[in-house]
């Protein structure tokens, strides 16, 4: 009877080990590949213009802080307004309460070199007019995120292996 609780114990953990050797390479390498793929970084100082049906007008506005793994940023404007928007692959959008209190909504693209351009919206009073947007200076610069959740993988994995190798010292046949 031991010897059959022995050999079924022994099956059981070779499938284990099967099963860990077929589809544990294959979460570490989504892990690594997630983790590797560059982000635009949008911190620093960043001169915008844009344009709307009454005129032409610059914005300044230093970006503070960026979560690089979310995409997720904030920064002031020149007269202390919260901006707060999102990068997502070279798409970005941001809001920003711009001079006099009003708000403007911005939408567009990081292009090559790091500038951007798109549209814009505002809303001063008077309906909501649209317009263009671009950079007269900063420029965004293509970074690699935290890659921890690869290294927590692999040394989770590791320590399955450890735990499976003593597993194999008590369960092997004799």
């Amino acid at each position: 009877m031991r010897a059959i609780l022995k050999k079924l114990k022994f099956q059981n953990f070779k499938l284990f080990i099967v099963i860990v050797a077929l589809f544990g390479p294959l979460s570490l390498s989504y892990a690594q590949l997630s983790s590797s793929a560059s982000v635009w970084d949008v911190e620093g100082n960043w001169l915008i213009f844009y344009e709307v049906q009454d005129g032409y007008y610059e914005l300044p506005m230093d970006i503070t802080s960026e979560n690089l793994n979310t995409g997720s940023f904030s920064g002031t404007d020149n007269q202390g307004y919260l901006i707060s928007g999102d990068v997502s692959g070279s798409a970005i959008q941001f809001s920003d309460p711009i001079i006099g209190g009003y708000g403007g909504s911005f939408q567009g693209q990081i292009v090559a070199g790091g500038t951007m351009d798109g549209n814009m919206s505002d809303n001063n009073g008077h309906g909501i007019w649209y317009g263009g947007f671009g950079t007269l200076s900063g420029q965004a610069i293509l970074e690699t995120p935290d890659s921890s959740s690869t290294v927590s993988l692999l040394g989770i994995s590791l320590s399955c292996i450890a735990i499976f190798r003593r597993k194999w010292e008590t369960l092997r046949p004799d």
